[in-house]
């Protein structure tokens, strides 16, 4: 039972998250296209929802994600933001990975970059880090351990959704 105990609100949170991650998606598209498909939209769902129940940021769905993002409908005309999207996130976050994140994160990130292209990619990646360092902040002020680990990969994910918004970065 203490499986059960402890992985059932994880499980209601990543539904939570998801059908708000969903619905945020269908309202963006109409309003700021940010030239994802819904292939890539999926990836980016499946290995937030994997962090926030397990902690863990899969290889094999990073490895799927970067080979979906080719076979994108218009990849010959934007592989080159998508290529500069995803080196300068990677080398950004690279450098400083070993304070703050895990290896995963990096990677994620970069397929975010890889994803949404420059502009979109590291704005989302901006606001997604604020976004966790306020609820880490909260989360510490409430009690929380320092050292307890938070799955990042959900925030950067919302951080693509809401960027747009704040910065009209499409």
């Amino acid at each position: 039972f203490e499986f059960i105990r402890s992985t059932a609100p994880r499980i209601i949170i990543a539904f939570e998250f998801s059908f708000v991650a969903c619905y945020s998606i269908l309202i963006l598209r109409d309003r700021c296209p940010i030239r994802m498909t819904g292939a890539e939209w999926l990836v980016l769902l499946l290995l937030s929802s994997t962090d926030l129940l397990f902690n863990l940021i899969p290889f094999e769905i990073l490895a799927a994600g970067f080979i979906i993002g080719i076979f994108h409908p218009n990849f010959e005309h934007i592989w080159f933001d998508s290529l500069i999207g995803f080196a300068a996130v990677f080398l950004i976050l690279f450098t400083i990975y070993q304070l703050a994140f895990g290896f995963g994160d990096v990677l994620f990130c970069a397929l975010i970059g890889w994803f949404a292209g420059f502009q979109n990619g590291l704005g989302a990646v901006a606001v997604g880090m604020i976004t966790a360092g306020t609820v880490a902040g909260i989360a510490i002020l409430g009690g929380a351990r320092k050292d307890q680990s938070m799955p990042l990969a959900p925030f950067f994910t919302m951080g693509l959704i809401i960027y747009p918004y704040l910065f009209g970065g499409c």
